[in-house]
């Protein structure tokens, strides 16, 4: 149930940017 086809990628890519500041940031 996604609003449109590319949001659960969007949500996804986002999620993993924000993983990696913070991995980023721990070093």
């Amino acid at each position: 149930p996604t609003p449109t086809p590319g949001f659960g990628a969007l949500v996804a890519l986002v999620g993993l940017g924000a993983v990696a500041v913070l991995v980023l940031r721990r070093e």
